[in-house]
C-alpha cells in the first residue's frame, strides 16, 4: 500500500475488515479518523462506497469499482518494487508536511531545504496553517507530517516533542518605559484571529489578565501583526526568534526580557511500519 494514499489505504482496509473498528485497529488509527477517510473519499467521488450490513460493510457498485482500481495499482506497484530498490533517486516522492508561518519560517524551511538537498527525489508540500486545525489535516491523511499543539496530539499518533516556542511581549520602542501593567490596562491587543490565546495565555502566566482589554485588533499575518504594533496600535506577543529574526528593533522591543511564555509543540505522524530513510532524516533534522 505504499503507493496508495491515506484515504485509499482506509477504504481498503474497511473492505478487508469488514467494520471500522477492525480497519482501525489495523491502521493503527482512532474510528473516527477512518470515518473522516472514508467520508472524505466518497465526498471527493461523489458516490457511496459501503453499505452497511448484518455481515458487516459491504461494497456499493462504485465501491467495487474502486476496489479493482487498487488492485491494479497494487499489482502495477509490485512490478516496480524492484526498479524501485535499484534506483531510488529516479522515483519522485512527495511529502506533506504542515505548520504554523511562524514556525515554518524561523525553523522549518532551512532543515527541509537541507534533507531535499540530501534526497534528490523528494518533492516537499509545504503549507502554513495558522488556525489550530493541523491535527486534522493529518487525520484525513491530506499530510504526512504535522507539528501541532500538544492539546491537539491523539494516542494513535507518532510524536516527537519539539522545543517550545518561546513567546515575548512587543511593544512599540516609544512605549520602553512604560510598565507591563499600564500597557494592559490601556493598550489594545493586536492578534492573530479570535482562536488565537497565546496573548492571553501569556498575561495569565503573569497574572494580568484580568487587567487586558478583550476586543483585539485581528490581522492574520505575523509580519503585519508586528508592523502594527510598531505603528503602536497595540501590543502582542512574538517567539523570540521570530523576534530576533524579522522584527524590525528600531520600531518595536521586548518588555520584561526576562519574562516569557513557552508554547508546547510536538511533530507528529501516523505509524508506517519501518521508516524510509528521508521520512527519518526529517523528524530528526527538525527540532
Amino acid at each position: 500500500m505504499i503507493r496508495l494514499s491515506p484515504l485509499l489505504q482506509a477504504f481498503l482496509s474497511v473492505e478487508k475488515n469488514k467494520t471500522v473498528h477492525a480497519a482501525a485497529e489495523t491502521l493503527f488509527l482512532t474510528q473516527t479518523a477512518v470515518t473522516q477517510r472514508i467520508k472524505q473519499l466518497e465526498e471527493k467521488l461523489g458516490a457511496s462506497l459501503f453499505i452497511r450490513s448484518r455481515k458487516g460493510m459491504q461494497l456499493t457498485e462504485e465501491g467495487q469499482v474502486l476496489l479493482r482500481y487498487c488492485h491494479d495499482m497494487q499489482n502495477l506497484e509490485n512490478s516496480y518494487l524492484h526498479s524501485l530498490n535499484m534506483s531510488e533517486s529516479d522515483n519522485i516522492i512527495a511529502l506533506k508536511l504542515v505548520s504554523s508561518s511562524t514556525l515554518m519560517k524561523t525553523r522549518i524551511v532551512k532543515v527541509v531545504t537541507t534533507i531535499a538537498k540530501l534526497y534528490p527525489q523528494l518533492r516537499m508540500h509545504l503549507q502554513i496553517q495558522d488556525i489550530e486545525a493541523r491535527h486534522e489535516l493529518l487525520k484525513t491523511g491530506q499530510v504526512d507530517l504535522a507539528i501541532v499543539n500538544n492539546k491537539q496530539v491523539s494516542k494513535e499518533m507518532c510524536t516527537k516533542a519539539l522545543s517550545p516556542e518561546r513567546y515575548v511581549f512587543i511593544v512599540p520602542k516609544a512605549w520602553v518605559k512604560r510598565s507591563i501593567k499600564d500597557v494592559v490596562l490601556h493598550e489594545n491587543i493586536i492578534d492573530f484571529d479570535s482562536s488565537d490565546d497565546i496573548t492571553f495565555s501569556y498575561l495569565a502566566k503573569y497574572d494580568l489578565l484580568q487587567f487586558a482589554r478583550k476586543d483585539r485588533h485581528f490581522i492574520n499575518s505575523p509580519d503585519q501583526l508586528a508592523q502594527l504594533v510598531g505603528f503602536e496600535l497595540g501590543y502582542t506577543v512574538v517567539t523570540k526568534q521570530f523576534f530576533e529574526q524579522y522584527c524590525d528593533q528600531t520600531k518595536v522591543v521586548i518588555l520584561k526580557d526576562n519574562w516569557f511564555y513557552d508554547h508546547e509543540i510536538s511533530l507528529c505522524w501516523y505509524d508506517r511500519g519501518v521508516l524510509p530513510s528521508y521520512f527519518k532524516a526529517l523528524i530528526d533534522a527538525i527540532n
